[in-house]
């Protein structure tokens, strides 16, 4: 399944609009959490090492030299469809629940009752490596940190799931995000 969304995000998803939910209102993070820069990045060095790389394999096998450039690719085809699916599934804020994603790498259904604060981060934010700490950022660091009274269950990829109790989150709009939860 994740597969299959990595193809539906880089190949078929280009005239659909945001997800939303009624009642709930959507949060951008394609440039604030970093992403942008992340994917434009990425696929420039995959574009720039595809071809020396290529060349360079096909010397010792030509069949050895056509799965590296079938694997960069692949990478940029991911590279793109993390891109356009940061975009289009943005996070959530409704008035039961707080729905934090990262493109389709992670989501995080919070009740709203189940959340401490939602406050700024003050400077990079914990360490990625802390018990209990998720960051959807990706290139630049959190601006807001959502504290949780207990652990919730975040969905990430190829299956994986992580007990969370605070997540760090960057949105494009900081002020508006910041009126929805009185911080």
């Amino acid at each position: 399944r994740a597969e299959l969304s990595v193809f539906y995000y880089a190949l078929f998803s280009w005239r659909a609009q945001p997800e939303s939910k009624p009642g709930y209102r959507a949060f951008s993070i394609a440039e604030a959490a970093g992403y942008g820069q992340f994917a434009l990045l990425i696929g420039l060095a995959l574009l720039c090492e595809g071809v020396p790389v290529h060349l360079l394999v096909h010397r010792a096998s030509p069949t050895a030299a056509w799965v590296v450039t079938a694997l960069d690719v692949y990478g940029l085809l991911w590279v793109a469809a993390l891109w356009r699916s940061v975009q289009l599934r943005p996070i959530l804020a409704g008035e039961s629940d707080l729905v934090l994603r990262a493109g389709f790498l992670w989501r995080v259904e919070i009740p709203r009752a189940a959340i401490v604060s939602v406050r700024r981060s003050a400077g990079s934010g914990p360490d990625r490596q802390t018990p209990g700490y998720l960051r959807l950022t990706v290139l630049n660091e959190p601006q807001w940190l959502v504290e949780l009274a207990e652990p919730v269950e975040a969905h990430g990829p190829l299956g994986r799931r992580r007990r969370v109790s605070l997540i760090g989150i960057a949105v494009d709009d900081c002020a508006l995000f910041s009126t929805i939860f009185d911080t």
